[in-house]
């Protein structure tokens, strides 16, 4: 898709034109996470140039049993923000697409927090059991907590085994606009350590951290797949009460990367959505039987222009035949076709199509036609074709 490959960058940064040609790379991932170009830009117009760049669709591709669902964007989303080159300004970017996503192993970590947070403040007995289980089908164990895995360890469910349950990468719905944000230090030298500030004073001057983000209002598209019958209902239910109340990414504490989710207007848009693919399913299926039997009606057409006289005559009874315009048409025909015809009329066997078809125009009382008749007599004199069966 894009023109900068990676040994194409590498090109460019060693030959010396860097400062003029690095614009020609178009994927915001490789720029973000590769080739970061400062020279004589600051990294707010690194930043720009990353968010910038034009991005599109990630195509949906699920297996059937998927359980997919969607969430809106409520505030600025942040994921993998210590992955780039410049500190603290990555993103999670498609490297082909240019656009945001959230990795599946970063939404499993989500889920499974909930599923903990549920599990610890938990009471019943019975209860508090059931969940664990759930929670080392679904993720996975060991589960990665040790008071968790403790917990099942001391009530023989400590089996080795991993999750039932696939973690989709997350994608927007259709694009998602990236915006660059800011963070500011105020404090620099007393951060720092330096002795002369012992106390944050504002009296230093702030230094802004610039880095990209997803802006909020887009919408996400989630799913889950079962490995072995996992339960995905129970997962989507941690997930979304991961996305919701705790949020996903960095900086969440702040604000950042928190998601709403209607059951209502969800279920509605996801009805409309399978309404919308059954009916193009259903217009490709009808498209495609459509195209079938032109094929087929063409191909019965040219099958048919290359059959004979008798082949077509052998096709039909003799009463469709000396109704239909083979016969009475005759005098318009051309020479070669009355030809053709006369030679099956003086077939000596009484059996083939043309001497019975003959027979049934001189003596039939509903069929004979004696106009067609004297015009084939005179055609065969005219010709010298031979006698024409009296």
């Amino acid at each position: 898709m894009y023109s900068s490959t990676l040994t194409e960058v590498e090109n460019i940064l060693s030959d010396g034109r860097s400062k003029d040609s690095f614009a020609r790379c178009e994927s915001a991932s490789l720029r973000l996470e590769k080739f970061v170009h400062i020279g004589d830009n600051s990294k707010k117009d690194e930043i720009a140039a990353v968010v910038s760049r034009p991005s599109q669709k990630i195509p949906e591709f699920l297996p059937p049993k998927a359980l997919r669902f969607r969430a809106r964007l409520g505030g600025r989303l942040i994921v993998n923000q210590a992955g780039g080159v410049l500190e603290n300004a990555g993103l999670c970017l498609h490297p082909h697409f240019n656009a945001p996503y959230i990795p599946g192993s970063a939404l499993k970590g989500a889920a499974r927090h909930a599923a903990w947070c549920a599990w610890n403040d938990e009471k019943d007995d019975s209860r508090k059991l059931m969940l664990s289980r759930e929670i080392a089908e679904i993720f996975g164990y060991p589960t990665g907590d040790k008071s968790l895995d403790t917990y099942l360890e001391s009530r023989g469910c400590g089996e080795k085994r991993s999750g039932s349950v696939c973690f989709m990468p997350a994608y927007p719905e259709s694009t998602a606009r990236l915006v660059s944000d800011i963070v500011n230090c105020h404090h620099p030298k007393y951060y720092s350590g330096d002795e002369d500030f012992g106390d944050a004073a504002d009296i230093e001057s702030p230094i802004p951290n610039f880095f990209p983000a997803v802006e909020a209002g887009s919408h996400f598209v989630f799913a889950l797949v079962p490995v072995r019958g996992g339960n995905v209902e129970r997962a989507k239910a941690w997930l979304v009460e991961a996305l919701t109340c705790a949020g996903v990414g960095a900086k969440t504490a702040a604000g950042y990367g928190w998601f709403e989710y209607d059951p209502v207007a969800e279920e509605a848009a996801e009805k409309k959505r399978r309404d919308e693919i059954a009916k193009r399913l259903a217009e490709k299926l009808a498209e495609k039987i459509r195209a079938e039997q032109r094929a087929a009606a063409d191909a019965r057409r040219a099958a048919r222009a290359a059959m004979t006289l008798e082949e077509r005559w052998l096709e039909q009874n003799v009463k469709s035949i000396c109704k239909g315009p083979d016969i009475l048409g005759f005098t318009k025909m051309t020479d070669e076709r009355k030809r053709e015809m006369v030679a099956l009329f003086q077939n000596a066997d009484m059996s083939s199509i043309g001497a019975q078809v003959w027979k049934a125009l001189r003596l039939d009382k509903k069929l004979r036609n004696q106009p067609v008749v004297d015009a084939v007599f005179k055609f065969a004199k005219d010709n010298k074709l031979g006698r024409m069966p009296q």
